[in-house]
């Protein structure tokens, strides 16, 4: 159970599309929801993060608080799905939670990126948690 000191909160939900032309229809004219940016994730960072291989197009759609992170492949869902979806947290002290991961025995991996770090922890199911400081 996180303090009141760690407060957590969602940045955002990364899932899996095989048709880059099918995401104007749903997220767009569904969800009404606005492309904020698109970006090709590179083939060193898929396969650091998610032990993937090749480089893969997102495109980001938020509305609100909402936040999607759309990996677009054409590789089968299953294996895509389970190496790239993941749920972004937001908390107040990335530090602690960390301590928290390490005394629980909880996977935690640092990848540089643009001289910045990401976080990742997964569950003991292999889910996988991108972790954000909040500002």
């Amino acid at each position: 159970m996180m303090n009141s000191n760690n407060q957590l909160s969602i940045h955002h939900v990364a899932v899996h599309c095989k048709e880059a032309d099918s995401l104007k229809k749903f997220y767009e004219n569904v969800l009404g929801c606005h492309l904020k940016k698109k970006f090709r994730l590179s083939e060193r960072l898929h396969h650091e993060i998610f032990d993937g291989s090749g480089s893969v197009m997102v495109f980001v759609y938020s509305l609100n608080e909402i936040c999607f992170e759309v990996f677009v492949s054409q590789e089968n869902e299953m294996s895509f799905f389970h190496g790239c979806a993941h749920v972004c947290l937001e908390v107040n002290d990335k530090k602690d939670l960390v301590s928290k991961c390490r005394k629980n025995n909880v996977s935690v991996n640092v990848i540089e990126k643009d001289g910045k770090q990401l976080l990742f922890i997964a569950d003991f199911s292999g889910n996988l948690f991108e972790i954000k400081q909040k500002s």
